[in-house]
């Protein structure tokens, strides 16, 4: 929680900006999440999978690669 509070510089930890686990993702284009087995954020990126899923206007897609440390997140068509 302390680098969590450091990385948000004071802001409110809630605010879209800094998680879009907490955006209004209704609407949302096709999006592609990826994170790895040993990512720091790997239930962040599950936990936004599962909001896209219940929100999103179309299905998103998931990627979860053995071994790997980084998360992205991919919106719009070219996001494939």
């Amino acid at each position: 929680m302390a680098y969590s509070l450091l990385y948000a510089n004071g802001a409110d930890l809630t605010h879209p900006y800094l998680s879009p686990l907490f955006a209004d993702v209704d609407g949302w284009p096709l999006t592609f999440v990826q994170s790895g087995t040993r990512d720091l954020f790997l239930s962040n990126a599950v936990r936004m999978h599962r909001r896209l899923r219940q929100g999103a206007g179309e299905f998103p897609s998931i990627a979860l690669l053995r071994g790997f440390w980084m998360c992205r997140l991919g919106i719009g068509r070219d996001s494939r």
